[in-house]
């Protein structure tokens, strides 16, 4: 049974939890409701929360909302808000006089894989969870929910369909083109793989697996397997990437695929990260639930974060730092609490990391200790002139 993903807008993931424990009528009404919503969410567009609930619930909420929530965003969740409700639902095959179809067969009446079914659903294919006979609980599309999506997406799935799988005379053709071109040129697998490519008409990823999947199994390689990256090389990769080195030029350099360059970057972004010592001062208000929304919404904390002395000369600095200083507690107090907190959550975030951690996490601890060291550096500045009148 397929993963179901968790929602990424706050209103949607809301509607859900409050549906839980309501009929399944309510649920159904519901559930069709979003459905619907579906075919007139336009990607480009952003729309008032209170637009979502109400065209969901019939329940327009009180006051005005300012959050915007954006199309290209809301669509995938609303999909997915249909998904999980009828997973509970036990939805007929012919559930209002539809004809639901299994993914497979659904796969297969569009001519393409199931995967590009699945980079549907993201782009607005709706699917529903149903009861098959005898006892088999299915994740299916209804024929006019697919009908809308081919309708409003004819292009690509036109293009989709008509895609065709690399066959076995191809294949040897491509695998003769590589070793003339690694016998005449020493080329690399993914040099080759870029030739191919556009010689065949084809995907560099593609050819590239095709030639991959022939040296394995070879009694005689094209080309050398350069092994796994070593340690050294994960720190050549790293060094290279932050001097702003693009992850294909490093790919070609190195002989590996670009994803296995992102795996190597991410890898010692992760080491480096569980390196830094990160003591804080753990707050009782950093457990609420709300407690990044209250923390780090203080002005002393969102602005002036990179105003530096005006003055690289000593003697004129510390002329400028005798005078009293304009010091609000209330900001020193919200520096040290957002300080602290941004460091608290890099933590969590850092001792959650996997062996082999995804980008959005590392960005996530990464920009919390951006923004903690230039808190940090207002503090110093703040506490510069006391100190200077000690000495």
């Amino acid at each position: 049974m397929p993963r179901i993903a968790r929602f990424k807008i706050a209103a949607i993931d809301e509607l859900f939890k409050q549906l839980r424990f309501t009929p399944a009528t309510t649920r159904m009404r519901q559930m069709d409701n979003a459905e619907q919503l579906v075919t007139h969410i336009d990607p480009s567009i952003n729309y008032p929360e209170q637009f979502i609930v109400y065209r969901i619930t019939g329940y327009r909420p009180d006051g005005e909302s300012s959050t915007m929530l954006v199309g290209e965003a809301l669509l995938p969740d609303l999909v997915n808000f249909v998904l999980r409700i009828s997973r509970d639902l036990a939805l007929p095959p012919n559930y209002n006089g539809r004809t639901a179809r299994p993914l497979g067969e659904l796969a297969s009446t569009l001519n393409v894989a199931t995967k590009t079914i699945e980079r549907y659903r993201k782009r607005g294919l709706v699917c529903h969870y149903v009861h098959f006979p005898p006892n088999r609980q299915l994740l299916a599309c209804f024929d006019d929910a697919m009908e809308r999506f081919v309708a409003s997406n004819d292009t690509a799935v036109k293009r989709a369909a008509g895609f065709t799988r690399i066959d076995a005379q191809q294949t040897r053709e491509m695998i003769e083109v590589a070793r003339e071109l690694c016998e005449s040129r020493s080329a690399t697998l993914n040099d080759a793989a870029l030739e191919l490519a556009e010689r065949f008409g084809r995907a560099h990823e593609t050819v590239r697996l095709v030639l991959r999947k022939h040296d394995r199994v070879a009694a005689e390689p094209i080309f050398t397997a350069p092994g796994p990256i070593t340690d050294r090389e994960a720190l050549l990769i790293y060094r290279a990437w932050r001097w702003g080195v693009p992850v294909r030029t490093l790919a070609n350099r190195f002989g590996k695929a670009a994803m296995t360059i992102h795996r190597a970057i991410n890898r010692q972004r992760s080491r480096l990260l569980m390196e830094i010592p990160l003591d804080h001062v753990l707050l009782p208000t950093f457990k609420l639930d709300d407690a990044a929304s209250i923390i780090l919404c203080h002005t002393a904390v969102t602005r002036e974060l990179n105003t530096l002395p005006q003055t690289d000369d000593a003697l004129t600095f510390i002329s400028a730092a005798r005078r009293p200083p304009e010091v609000v507690e209330d900001h020193e107090h919200a520096l040290l609490a957002g300080y602290n907190f941004l460091k608290h959550r890099a933590q969590g975030i850092i001792t959650a990391l996997p062996d082999w951690p995804g980008s959005q996490a590392l960005d996530a601890a990464e920009t919390d200790l951006r923004w903690a060291s230039m808190l940090k550096r207002k503090l110093v500045a703040l506490a510069f002139p006391a100190g200077l009148r000690s000495i």
